[in-house]
């Protein structure tokens, strides 16, 4: 199932960028496995967001490599907290941190490498879910371990928007709010997989033995600026973020994309 890929990575500016483009296809059947789109957020708006966001800090939530701002959709089954509710907090706290409206600038960056496919956050019961996450990776914590989204396929928070989008084949994205010192790369593995569709006992044991050597990989380190955009074959790729060095954290806000079963919508959500 593993397989040697030349990686193959754009760097653009937002003018670069048309509406006839679509580079999430590209993403999607892996011509291309990842983009980073540069300054979709001004370095000026970026750093007010950093210091609003240090009144936010009841909201946290604990993880191994730091905190989290909002809940993501592997917690909704797994957490005492309403997934649902902290979508409505989430959202609700992007409103008055971000100068220029979240949603309303990440959805027209992902409209104009659609392919003309609508963009949706996934509705559940009438439900919206979290259209991203904060992640403050802390420093000295060993970053978030290697990874890819796959793993999370048995959970049963997913089952819903399984029946909704193509969750085998998800995108990753993130845009960075504030660098760390050193570290907290992003660091991909040259190591590719093929679509996993497995029972749960299956992937986890799969995915166990795939990380014993995983080390011995070849890899390749991305270092995007504040206010850029990554977007890339998270579902397939091995990724993980490298520890972070320094007293400054890690803050990046972000979460996944996939298609629509019948081709027609692009879903983001965490």
């Amino acid at each position: 199932m593993n397989k040697q890929t030349q990686l193959n990575w754009l760097t653009l500016s937002l003018k670069d960028l048309t509406a006839s483009q679509d580079l999430i296809s590209q993403i999607y059947q892996e011509k291309l496995h990842g983009i980073i789109i540069k300054q979709v957020f001004s370095q000026q708006e970026m750093d007010e967001v950093c210091q609003k966001l240090s009144f936010y800090q009841t909201n946290l939530h604990p993880t191994m490599y730091g905190e989290t701002i909002g809940l993501n959709l592997f917690q909704k089954v797994m957490s005492d907290y309403d997934y649902f509710q902290e979508s409505k907090d989430l959202r609700a706290t992007l409103k008055k941190v971000f100068v220029t409206d979240f949603e309303t600038n990440v959805e027209s960056v992902f409209s104009q490498i659609s392919g003309g496919r609508k963009i949706k956050i996934p509705q559940e019961n009438g439900n919206y879910y979290t259209p991203a996450t904060i992640r403050f990776v802390q420093p000295q914590q060993g970053g978030i371990p290697a990874h890819t989204g796959s793993e999370a396929l048995y959970n049963t928070g997913y089952d819903y928007l399984k029946t909704q989008a193509d969750l085998p084949d998800s995108m990753s994205y993130f845009l960075v709010i504030d660098k760390p010192e050193l570290g907290g790369e992003l660091v991909i593995y040259d190591v590719f997989l093929s679509k996993i569709d497995k029972e749960k006992k299956e992937l986890k044991e799969f995915f166990a033995d795939l990380k014993k050597n995983l080390d011995k990989s070849p890899q390749t380190l991305f270092n995007p600026d504040v206010g850029d955009m990554v977007i890339f074959k998270g579902s397939t790729i091995m990724h993980k973020v490298a520890d972070v060095s320094g007293s400054k954290k890690r803050i990046t806000i972000g979460g996944f994309l996939a298609v629509s079963h019948d081709n027609q919508s692009i879903y983001y959500w965490s």
